[in-house]
């Protein structure tokens, strides 16, 4: 599903949504300005939610937002160079590579929020042996594919 309109916050925003320039282009009046806070208007999927998503869990395992920068201006250069700011203690290896997913800066190539639950299923089991969470994501999501389809 394609999206053509954006709602949310410039730190958690995915590169694909973020203008690359500083300059703007008002379509009806063909005139053009400067506005740090311009949000591009274009054609993302839902795997901008993805990349939020991992936004959002490096701040809940960091306290911080994970492209920060003095102005908006260099929040957006730090999202379009995946330049992030690092913690002082490291992150846990799983939950780190969880989030890279979620960074991955090729929206084709990221993985939408049910890839990322089977990646992480997998990882789990890999490091552990056991899914940490005793859920069974695939499971579960089969279960729900099955539902609705009798419905």
């Amino acid at each position: 599903m394609k999206c053509t309109n954006y709602s949310g916050h410039v730190n958690y925003s995915a590169p694909e949504i973020i203008s690359e320039s500083d300059t703007v282009i008002n379509s009806s009046t063909n005139s053009t300005f400067e506005n740090d806070d311009y949000i591009g208007e274009g054609n993302f999927t839902e795997k901008a939610e993805t990349w939020s998503l991992g936004c959002c869990l490096y701040y809940l395992v960091t306290k911080m937002d994970p492209f920060e920068g003095a102005s908006v201006k260099e929040t957006k250069q730090n999202i379009l160079k995946l330049k992030l700011n690092r913690p002082k203690d490291p992150i846990d290896p799983v939950v780190n590579s969880i989030i890279m997913k979620c960074f991955e800066r090729d929206p084709a190539k990221r993985l939408d929020v049910k890839g990322i639950i089977k990646y992480q299923d997998s990882l789990e089991m890999i490091t552990y042996g056991d899914y940490v969470s005793q859920i069974n994501f695939d499971k579960i999501l089969a279960e729900s594919q099955a539902k609705s389809e009798v419905i």
